[in-house]
């Protein structure tokens, strides 16, 4: 994501795709899914969250036959990019989709958590807090997202952190969210974030707009 926040999303696609002309067509390997993973978070941050979907799940089989899923960082990062896409479309998705897609994404964060890895743990619930906030649960939502806060600082990941406490933010008013709100401004700026919306679209997606 440092590309698209310095030199914007078609620069960045630019570079993913020279990368690929120098690499084999066949099979499917490490280059491959690098490539998609940064893709479908540029889809995601121009707020195509359908395509990253796509993008995701036209890739799921291919990468889930080269064995590549046995690296935990792979499998860890693809099951967290999943969930995510799913609930950034179910938030636009027609009702008789919404339900399939919610639940997807939580299937895909469950099987995050399930790998037991705490580092996760903040990310699998700013993923549930989306669902809940979507099926217009606030306080079941705000809960959560002090549980991914928590978990989140406790493992130094800043910048998602920073995209808890502004959803947080931005379903609780008064003194207790402005806090919230002020530090995250402050690690993006200090971080040389562009685009507070835009990263907010692609790390913590699928939250109504409030």
């Amino acid at each position: 994501m440092a590309w698209v926040n310095t030199e914007g999303p078609e620069a960045a696609r630019a570079r993913i795709a020279e990368m690929l002309q120098s690499w084999t067509t066949a099979g499917y390997h490490l280059q491959h899914y690098y490539a998609m993973t940064a893709e479908a978070q540029l889809d995601l941050y121009e707020g195509d969250p359908a395509a990253a979907l796509q993008r995701v799940t036209d890739a799921w089989r291919p990468l889930k036959r080269s064995f590549l899923m046995v690296m935990p960082s792979v499998r860890l990062e693809s099951l967290h990019l999943r969930a995510r896409c799913a609930a950034a479309t179910a938030l636009g998705a027609a009702a008789s989709e919404q339900g399939r897609l919610q639940r997807d994404a939580l299937r895909h964060a469950r099987k995050l958590e399930k790998r037991r890895q705490p580092w996760t743990d903040g990310l699998v619930s700013l993923v549930r807090a989306a669902v809940h906030a979507q099926q217009g649960r606030d306080e079941r939502a705000v809960d959560t997202l002090e549980e991914a806060i928590a978990a989140l600082d406790q493992h130094d990941l800043g910048m998602y952190a920073a995209v808890a406490r502004l959803r947080f933010a931005a379903l609780v008013q008064g003194d207790r969210g402005q806090v919230e709100r002020e530090q995250a401004e402050q690690h993006m700026l200090e971080q040389g974030v562009v685009s507070p919306e835009r990263l907010l679209a692609t790390f913590a997606p699928g939250f109504p707009d409030k």
